[in-house]
């Protein structure tokens, strides 16, 4: 096994289980293309294949590993299913196709990749992340409470905890735990259905939970009559959003 490289935040992980569901959790069709951000040493990479995916595309920062996984893959590679490409993801252009992402990513870069990925011109159809399981819980608002990461990602997909995976099912061993999330139902139907211009409307966000422990009708000068205006920013669900917008703009 390679030595994890720090400076990548490299964990690679061991669980047959987790490796497996995050798999089975994601919606891979004979049409789909799958990416798979920092495979390793290919543990993952293997279930990938596994599935009816058209095509799997592995994005690997650490120049040690393409050549590794060209050997260790030679076949598929030769059959043009797999394709090994060295670069960082976040200068990655993704591809116009249908595609879904699969990756256990490292955790200082998770808000990054997602940010890229929902940003993006070419949506994925779906997302399936081994991440932090504090990050996990934060996305899926935890305890009903939002934040401006939830909300960020609620406005283009639906993120559901999908299972929990122990600090000791990864080496190097990490600190913490993680967790498997899903994120599905990716579009933009919530700007378009509701008119609202994305840039405007996380202005408003970063407004309002820059000073969150203070109610909107002081952060966003919403008017006292306002129903929501005495509310905070973590109380408000994506909807309520949508019609503080209307009063911001």
């Amino acid at each position: 096994m390679l030595n994890a490289k720090k400076s990548l935040g490299q964990h690679f992980l061991t669980s047959e289980k987790a490796a497996k569901r995050m798999v089975d959790s994601t919606n891979i069709s004979p049409s789909t293309t799958v990416i798979e951000i920092g495979p390793g040493e290919g543990f993952l990479t293997r279930y990938i294949l596994k599935s009816e995916a058209k095509r799997v595309i592995c994005i690997e920062k650490d120049d040690r590993i393409p050549e590794l996984l060209e050997q260790r893959f030679s076949d598929e590679i030769n059959s043009q299913r797999l394709s090994i490409v060295a670069a960082d993801f976040l200068e990655y252009e993704l591809p116009k196709n249908e595609y879904v992402v699969i990756a256990n990513i490292p955790y200082y870069i998770t808000g990054l990749i997602i940010r890229k990925l929902l940003e993006s011109q070419h949506l994925p159809k779906q997302i399936t992340f081994l991440v932090q399981k504090e990050v996990a819980e934060r996305i899926v608002s935890h305890e009903g409470k939002e934040n401006l990461f939830s909300l960020s990602v609620k406005t283009t997909g639906v993120p559901r905890i999908v299972m929990n995976v122990g600090k000791r099912y990864f080496s190097p061993s990490p600190n913490v735990d993680s967790a498997i999330i899903t994120i599905s139902d990716i579009s933009n139907d919530f700007f378009v259905k509701n008119n609202i211009e994305r840039k405007k409307f996380f202005i408003m966000l970063h407004t309002a939970f820059n000073q969150k422990r203070k109610q909107l009708r002081n952060t966003l000068s919403l008017q006292p009559s306002s129903p929501l205006s005495s509310k905070r920013p973590e109380d408000l669900s994506l909807d309520d959003w949508a019609v503080v917008y209307k009063q911001f703009i």
